[in-house]
């Protein structure tokens, strides 16, 4: 039988020492918290993103109601019926069930439909011509989830968004 030399340096044969295992696992480690940082970085992204879409979404169905009603309508009931109006976005409300409220608790579907919830909103103005008035307005509907009473967002990041027309009457 033949006995192995042991290298300088080093105790023992072979192998590895402590402090290779060590650095071996501080790289490791720094490796796998970048991966989690950056896999819970897009998952945040992706939320936000999500919300974005459903509020745009939100903005556009109304917008489609408002311009319907505007053919139907005379345009001084269809000007009072849309202007300051208050709607909900449903998607975002019921998208947000697991959103912790301090006045209500977890979002049920009984918090749907409270004031609360109501963070969309439609603004109607008339600007035509003086010498023609009546014959061109411009509708806004936004949706902002932190227009609250309370100014606290009804969603984990707060979505802004809005859309912008003009509409003639002849």
């Amino acid at each position: 039988m033949y006995a192995r030399a042991s290298r300088p340096g080093r105790k023992g044969t072979g192998g590895f020492t402590l402090v290779d295992v060590v650095l071996a696992l501080a790289i490791v480690a720094v490796g796998v918290l970048g991966v989690l940082t950056l896999l819970l970085g897009l998952r945040s992204r992706n939320d936000a993103s999500s919300a974005n879409r459903l509020a745009m979404r939100a903005c556009q169905e109304v917008m489609e109601l408002a311009i319907a009603e505007s053919q139907v309508l005379p345009i001084d009931v269809w000007a009072a019926r849309w202007n300051n109006r208050r709607f909900q976005p449903l998607k975002i409300v019921k998208a947000d069930f697991d959103v912790r409220d301090e006045r209500a608790g977890r979002v049920t579907p009984e918090f749907v439909g409270r004031e609360r919830t109501n963070v969309g909103r439609v603004t109607v103005v008339d600007i035509s011509e003086e010498d023609t008035p009546n014959t061109l307005y411009e509708i806004t509907v936004a949706v902002d989830t932190g227009d609250t009473p309370d100014g606290a967002s009804i969603t984990p990041q707060r979505v802004r968004t809005q859309l912008v027309t003009r509409r003639s009457r002849p």
